[in-house]
């Protein structure tokens, strides 16, 4: 009970005065008394004059009274915290609660007054008034809507003040874990919890706030109490409000970075959180949508961060937690599908332990994959999106764990469910599932299968053509089980007689799916066993339609390919056991095709039974012929025109019965007229014709070889007409087809009564649409190239030139192309191939083709270069002279590109230097056309580097062979007449740089010319360096001047009497400026034995009068100034010279 006089009368006379002095003097003397009480330890005394200030002053209704109360308390609190905190810290509350109701006050300065009193107390308490935080943060929130200015900056004061003690409370926890923390942050996620509820647009404003901080302060380590925080934080991305909203989803991402680092510290947490996720996505209304998509991105970064720990798991990098720094954004893995593994991922199966992520994954899978399985189908496309990527994830995922002993059939439910909805997107992803779970658990699935089929059944009846695809998938991998082969088949047809209106819709493709998955040959025998079973005695029009669907698929599908040719050859079969068994399929396909009258006649004529089919069609007379029939005739011509019948035709061109071989003949031009008008109606059609066409031109044996040829005009006649097709689109004439005839466009076509072109088929490229022709030949040009390629070297000359003329059409074809993002990277193979062919027809035009390759893809070839190099290398080496200029052509291209130049060059010398029989007559060849297609002086520098580095040790002779290849080029051709002009201009360059290079060039050039000692004397002569050619000369008597040195000699004055040194020959006149050249030419003579060279040198010396002669031996200086050190050359010159004596020597020893 309180004591009444607790607080002398004197005090509150004092704190009730309105003179400042009184009042000072009555908190002075209220000091004095809180200090007494905390000295003798009596608290509840003291909490007892706090009660009294409250009754007394806080409560009051006058305002002044209100403001001295609130003072009077804080001066109590500023004395207990200063000299009596434990007792302090017993009080906060009483000293807090007094000045927290004046916050409800109705005045507004009494508010004000409230609100900064309450920032003193917390500046006086610091962190010790956050024991009592969250009744002052509930206040808080209580006047979040404030709207008298003043108090709004008070309350934004005393908001910044509070979180700068919450954060200076936890740093201090971190600090020092056994120092007393004032912040109780469990309680106060469990009031914020409560609170995030709202739908306040200020109040979440400011809850934001607090989320943020308490996020930093904590090192962005809440992952905890994320159950508690996250949903409220999710509701707010619907929020009106553009502040709240982005503040919502900045936060939303900051948690979401902690997913990678925390997802192993506790399961219970994950699986709360995976919970609030999914429910958000369940959530109805648009403006959630933002909320959906970000718990999508979670539930990716979920599994992605799962995905990651298998990975690890199989690569055996157990480590024990994700590094945060690591941790990619979902986003962004969308987009790359790349993210970075973490150094530090958690022991997820050491010692047999499952990680708490793995538990969450598999135990919530069930749960996770209905809502993704829904929002595949929302109609925002980026939910749609990301709800497509977190399901292919979770698809990887199941893909991984499969073989884990991992038990999935907890989602067949869902699954289930998601089969009948009525979203396609929902549904086919869900018979993804259902596909994917047939393949790991189908014998799991056996007790459900009959509820699966009659879903998936009923799906097909309903669905729209996009769906049945994938519905055959998931029948498929049931029917592989021969339990339910024949109960799928049933349920199909009973569906399909029940829904005849969709048979012809869905009829073929249903067929043609069953065929592509299954055993063709058995789904045939079932269905038509069907048929005759169920349906022969009450609905023989279904029987008929549905063996029309099946006629239409064997004539035209490369899945019925293997039937096509039992039928073929069932009269041609020469192992008994084997016609017996293809007469057998015959008579049961037979019995049920007799229902549909042209079925069977074109059976027979597949099967080459003429004989039956002229019988049945004689049969007609019999029965009344009908519109139906007529129709069904008309189809039957239509069907002799196809692929299947093309074949046989083309091989009756090479019958020996001429009446045969000439009605073929005919029939076959027949149909190519027909090449243009219908090329761009079907491009499965085409694509048969081609592949049969090849496949003719691949047959062996001459008797085959008309056959051939029409084959190549055929293949020819589709070039030229898509050729056309480019020219047109070129001209802005978007036609589809063009008249065999006379080239009339399409639209006259479409106005004529006698037209074959339908409407529909106009607008090859009109909005971006591709012709089924252009898609025929794009796709097919590997395969049509080999072929084309082989027959250029084939022995009899009209098929070459047939062969030659579709060759160079291709190309052109590839021209007109190129620039259209057309990818030709698929020939490759092909022409590699080809290149190493042994008929030089056939590699020529390989050649050609790679050279083009180069020009157009270059960066795409450069992954199987080295493999192209090593091909045309070889074919360098074993080719005749006529096929190397195309070889060089490839190799240049190759060789434009700095990384391959050294390597190109590096290649053609060891080829050289292994086939040295082979180098005089093919290096000049080699040499020229790289000078020719590339940077002569590039080409220069390099080979002359590699011979040195390469050979010097090793054989001086093909140093020697291929410097003599280089001289006789750099004096003859055109090519290098730029570097001729350098080095003429050694020593007459004037400018100081030039000049410096020009004496590099040509000392770069002399190291290896050096190895020959006719093409260094040349290479002197030629840059006017006469001196050192004269010591060259002279330092012959030094060795022993062989019959090859004399055979060089002899070369080098027929040299001299080429154009290329007319300027010397000028120069002999000039007799005072060169004098080192006129004793050149007579040290030259003087080397040779009389003979024709000999003769010619004399002949053209003896000119010089004998005055010349005195003053050359007076040695006149010369006009231009010697730049070349000529000793260190001269040196250089012996020193190589001698080391060729030395190799020479060691080789006849070994020898």
């Amino acid at each position: 009970m309180m004591d009444d006089n607790v607080v002398p009368s004197s005090i509150i006379k004092l704190l009730y005065d309105k003179s400042q002095d009184k009042k000072q003097q009555g908190c002075q003397q209220l000091r004095l008394l809180v200090q007494s009480y905390a000295i003798n330890g009596k608290e509840l005394l003291i909490k007892q004059i706090i009660e009294t200030l409250k009754i007394k002053f806080t409560t009051s209704s006058q305002l002044y009274l209100k403001r001295q109360g609130m003072y009077a308390i804080q001066t109590v609190a500023e004395i207990l915290v200063k000299e009596y905190p434990q007792l302090a810290e017993r009080c906060v509350k009483d000293l807090t609660s007094p000045i927290l109701e004046c916050l409800n006050d109705k005045e507004d300065k009494a508010r004000q007054y409230a609100v900064e009193c309450l920032l003193q107390l917390t500046k006086i308490m610091r962190t010790m008034i956050l024991l009592n935080f969250n009744e002052i943060f509930d206040y808080q929130l209580g006047r979040s809507a404030e709207q008298d200015s003043q108090i709004v900056q008070a309350m934004l004061l005393l908001d910044a003040q509070l979180k700068t003690q919450v954060q200076i409370a936890v740093q201090e926890k971190l600090n020092d874990p056994g120092k007393q923390c004032y912040f109780n942050l469990n309680s106060f996620m469990i009031q914020l919890q409560s609170k995030l509820k709202t739908r306040v647009t200020y109040v979440r404003q400011f809850l934001l706030g607090w989320i943020k901080v308490l996020n930093q302060c904590h090192n962005n380590d809440l992952y905890i109490y994320f159950p508690m925080i996250l949903e409220g934080i999710f509701m707010m991305l619907g929020e009106s409000n553009k502040e709240v909203r982005s503040g919502a989803d900045v936060q939303a991402n900051e948690f979401m970075k902690q997913v990678e680092v925390k997802v192993n510290v506790d399961q219970k947490v994950n699986e709360q959180i995976i919970e609030i996720l999914l429910k958000i996505c369940q959530m109805k209304g648009n403006q959630n949508n933002y909320a959906k998509l970000n718990s999508l991105l979670w539930i990716f970064e979920y599994l992605r961060v799962f995905q990651q720990e298998l990975e690890e798991e199989q690569k055996g990098k157990l480590g024990l937690q994700h590094s945060p720094s690591n941790a990619v954004r979902p986003e962004e893995y969308m987009r790359s599908n790349t993210s970075p593994i973490s150094k530090n991922s958690m022991q997820q199966y050491y010692g047999g332990f499952e990680s708490p992520l793995r538990k969450t994954i598999l135990n919530s899978l069930s749960q996770i994959l209905g809502p993704i399985l829904i929002l595949l189908s929302h109609e925002e496309e980026e939910i749609r999106k990301a709800a497509q990527k977190t399901n292919e994830l979770l698809l990887k995922v199941m893909d991984r764990v499969k073989n884990q002993s991992v038990e999935f059939m907890n989602i067949v439910p869902t699954i289930k469910e998601m089969l009948t909805d009525k979203k396609n997107n929902t549904a086919e992803s869900a018979l993804i599932w259902m596909k994917h779970l047939l393949e790991i658990y189908s014998e799991s699935l056996f007790p459900t299968i009959e509820d699966i089929l009659t879903k998936l059944i009923d799906k097909l009846a309903d669905s729209e053509s996009a769906i049945v695809q994938n519905i055959m998938d998931v029948l498929a991998n049931i029917s592989i089980h021969n339990q339910y082969f024949e109960i799928v088949i049933d349920k199909i047809l009973i569906m399909l007689h029940k829904n005849q209106d969709q048979q012809e819709k869905k009829g073929d493709q249903i067929f043609k799916k069953l065929c592509s998955l299954l055993n063709p040959q058995q789904v045939y025998f079932t269905i038509t066993a069907k048929l005759l079973e169920i349906y022969s005695d009450n609905d023989v029009l279904f029987i008929s339609n549905t063996v029309q669907a099946l006629t239409n698929l064997l004539i035209s599908e490369k899945e019925l390919q293997n039937l096509r040719n039992i039928l073929r050859n069932l009269k041609h079969e020469k192992d008994e056991k084997q016609r017996q068994n293809n007469q057998e399929i015959f008579e049961t396909l037979y019995r049920t095709f007799c229902y549909n009258s042209m079925s069977v006649i074109t059976l027979c004529l597949l099967s080459e039974e003429y004989e039956l089919a002229y019988n049945i069609i004689i049969s007609f007379s019999e029965v009344e012929v009908n519109q139906y029939i007529l129709l069904e005739i008309a189809q039957l011509i239509n069907v002799l025109e196809t692929p299947v019948f093309i074949q046989g035709i083309f091989m009756m061109l090479g019958e020996s019965n001429k009446e045969v071989r000439s009605g073929a003949d005919v029939q076959a031009n027949e149909f190519m007229k027909q090449v243009e008008v219908k090329v761009n109606v079907d491009q499965k059609v085409n694509e048969q014709i081609i592949e049969i066409l090849l496949k003719i031109c691949q047959m062996k044996g001459n008797q085959n070889n008309y056959a051939k040829l029409n084959s190549l005009l055929w293949i020819f006649e589709y070039l030229r007409v898509f050729q056309q097709e480019l020219e047109e689109e070129q001209k802005g004439k978007l036609g589809l087809q063009h008249s065999p005839s006379n080239a009339v466009r399409p639209e006259e076509y479409m106005r004529s009564n006698t037209s074959p072109i339908s409407k529909n088929s106009m607008q090859q490229y009109y909005g971006g649409f591709e012709s089924p022709l252009r898609k025929t030949i794009l796709n097919s040009l590997s395969q049509i190239l080999g072929p084309i390629l082989i027959l250029l070297s084939h022995e009899e000359e009209e098929i070459r030139k047939a062969a030659q003329k579709t060759n160079e059409l291709l190309l052109k074809v590839m021209d007109r192309v190129k620039n259209q993002s057309v990818e030709f990277m698929n020939i490759v193979p092909t022409i590699k191939e080809m290149l190493t062919d042994k008929k030089n027809n056939t590699a020529e035009s390989a050649l050609i083709w790679m050279k083009h390759l180069l020009e157009i893809y270059s960066e795409s070839l450069f992954p199987t270069i080295e493999d192209i190099l090593t091909k045309l290398i070889d074919k360098l080496a074993d080719s005749e002279s006529a096929i190397v200029q195309n070889i060089m052509d490839v190799l240049a291209n190759i060789s434009i590109h700095n990384q391959y130049f050294e390597i190109v060059i590096d290649k053609i010398l060891i080829m050289l230097h292994k086939n040295q029989d082979q180098q005089e007559k093919k290096g000049d060849q080699i040499f020229k056309k790289l000078c020719s297609l590339l940077n002569p002086q590039q080409v220069y520098f390099t080979i002359t580097a590699k011979l040195l580095e390469i050979y010097s040790d090793n054989d001086v002779l093909f140093i020697s062979n291929t410097v003599q290849a280089l001289t006789n080029l750099l004096i003859s051709e055109k090519e290098l007449q730029n570097l001729r002009n350098i080095l003429r201009n050694l020593k007459h360059e004037k400018d100081e740089k030039q000049r410096q290079n020009n004496q590099e060039i040509f000392e770069t050039l002399y190291r290896t010319f050096c190895y020959n000692s006719m093409s260094v004397i040349t290479l002197c002569l030629l840059s006017e360096e006469y001196e050192l050619a004269y010591n060259i000369i002279i330092s012959f008597s030094e060795v022993e001047v062989n019959q090859y040195i004399l055979l060089e000699i002899a070369q080098l004055i027929n040299v001299l009497e080429t154009p290329v040194f007319i300027f010397l020959r000028l120069q002999l006149l000039e007799y005072d400026s060169h004098p080192f050249l006129m004793k050149c030419l007579f040290g030259l003579m003087m080397l040779l034995p009389q003979g024709p060279a000999f003769n010619t040198l004399r002949h053209r010396l003896k000119n010089v009068s004998n005055a010349q002669i005195q003053s050359l031996q007076q040695e006149k200086k010369m006009e231009t100034e010697e730049f070349l050190d000529i000793q260190k050359l001269l040196t250089q010159f012996r020193d190589i010279r001698l080391q060729c004596i030395n190799q020479e020597s060691k080789q006849k020893d070994l020898n």
